[in-house]
């Protein structure tokens, strides 16, 4: 008797009705996606699709799914393609009768393979971001919501397994929760790394930072987020819902970041707008619930020259640059390297995502280094000309030469563009990603590109050209 192969089935599937239930995308890759399902079927020694069973197609689908998981080797939109085409198709060889299962029992096997690979979807904690970065691949809602459905998954998971009665003492269902979801939201909107592709770099970035200025911990409670968020790893490492060998990685990066975040939380000056807001409320017996209270307070902080004003003055310091000491830096260039420490890791990391060749252009180290020391200048004197540019009077030195060196190097690291270099386009594709709220960051573009043309390293009509297409955001 002839074995069949899934590929038989093709032109009768392509006019069926679980084929016109598909996305356009599933429709334009059904025919290979089929044929694909059916070769890897083939290669385990299940070729022939007419004697498939619920013995085989449950570890079947659920083996494919784990493979596709895999976002190291595919793309989480590639995961979904696959998986809605392999669906369609078993549902339609159940109920064409092709193979011995009923259309019933195919749905209910297939609600029994989604219930233990995490597909019932849930309400996305992560928000798309005011700002993109343009050299970064695209935030996308699709996997937004997939990283929130399996993410919430694994903390009910968790939170229901006999690992989570041996969790540390003094961890509970919201800091768990709250240290999952921030990590893995920050690390997406920011870095564009899902829980299955962190790196060091980002775990400890989002520790340092994003820990630092959203949460409102105690000092000790600081000191269970690295056994906090290690004991869920463990959990899942010991289920296959993460690789064991990331896992293990995690753990050691969550450990080696939690020296920093540490003494980052230790300084007020680290904490964002909300947090000091909230805890200056709190302080004061405010009813943060009371949304006419909270404007009112929001208001006095204003009337009082800004966040800065919740701080005491060693601590505002200790975060600001005087004049004089920027005058200082600009004359005296050997202290540049005191200030380019500050952002070596950030740094370094659009420096490894450069491109080798572009428009004859060729990768250099050395040209970066000399980005990156002309842009810490360049934020420094677009700074101290603050008036001429029109930047903001709270505008912190610091915050100018950060703007300006991640800029001037993103461009570089992209495009190898460096700035006499400038295209229209590359600032067109810049321009795309800001939006109506990036008010601030605007402005130091705006003045950053009229600095270039008043220096004469870009001329006025490249400058007038840029600087239109963000007076239209």
């Amino acid at each position: 008797m002839k074995k069949r192969h899934l590929s038989d089935i093709t032109s009768d599937f392509l006019k069926s009705e679980e084929y016109f239930r598909l996305s356009s995308q599933s429709k334009e890759n059904a025919q290979a996606l089929v044929k694909s399902i059916g070769d890897t079927a083939e290669y385990t020694g299940h070729g022939d699709y007419t004697k498939w069973d619920a013995d085989f197609i449950a570890p079947f689908t659920l083996g494919l799914i784990r493979n596709l998981s895999d976002e190291t080797q595919y793309s989480l939109e590639w995961f979904n393609l696959t998986y809605e085409v392999l669906k369609s198709v078993l549902k339609f060889l159940a109920r064409t009768k092709r193979i011995k299962i009923s259309a019933v029992m195919m749905d209910n096997l297939l609600q029994l393979i989604e219930s233990q690979t995490l597909f019932e979807k849930t309400d996305s904690f992560i928000l798309e971001p005011e700002y993109q970065d343009p050299y970064l691949p695209q935030w996308t809602p699709h996997v937004a919501d997939n990283i929130s459905t399996y993410v919430s998954q694994w903390l009910k998971l968790y939170e229901e397994s006999s690992a989570w009665e041996k969790r540390p003492k003094g961890v509970d269902k919201g800091m768990i929760e709250i240290l999952m979801k921030l990590m893995t939201e920050s690390a997406y909107n920011v870095y564009r790394k899902t829980p299955k592709t962190w790196t060091k770099f980002v775990i400890c970035e989002v520790m340092r930072n994003q820990f630092v200025e959203k949460l409102d911990l105690s000092v000790d409670e600081y000191k269970l987020i690295v056994p906090a968020m290690s004991s869920m790893l463990d959990y899942l490492g010991k289920r296959a819902l993460l690789n064991s060998k990331k896992v293990e990685n995690y753990k050691r990066y969550l450990a080696a970041g939690e020296a920093d975040m540490l003494e980052a939380a230790k300084d007020p000056g680290n904490y964002g707008a909300s947090k000091l807001i909230y805890q200056e409320m709190q302080r004061r017996g405010l009813d943060i619930n009371n949304r006419a209270e909270v404007e009112k307070f929001i208001q006095e902080v204003n009337d009082n020259g800004g966040i800065d004003s919740l701080l005491p003055k060693e601590i505002v310091d200790k975060h600001n640059f005087t004049e004089e000491e920027m005058r200082f830096v600009l004359n005296h260039p050997e202290h540049l390297d005191s200030i380019i420490d500050r952002f070596s890791v950030g740094l370094e990391e659009i420096a490894d995502e450069h491109i080798s060749v572009h428009n004859n252009h060729r990768w250099s180290r050395k040209q970066f280094e000399r980005i990156e020391r002309n842009g810490i200048k360049d934020g420094i004197k677009v700074w101290l000309d603050k008036d001429k540019y029109k930047l903001p009077k709270y505008l912190k030195a610091i915050d100018a030469m950060a703007y300006v060196v991640s800029l001037e190097t993103r461009i570089y690291a992209r495009t190898l563009e460096i700035p006499k270099n400038w295209s229209i386009e590359t600032w067109q594709m810049i321009a795309g990603s800001f939006d109506s709220g990036m008010v601030k960051e605007k402005t130091i573009v705006k003045a950053l590109v009229q600095f270039k043309a008043d220096e004469r390293v870009i001329d006025q009509m490249l400058a007038n050209q840029i600087l239109n297409l963000f007076a239209k955001i």
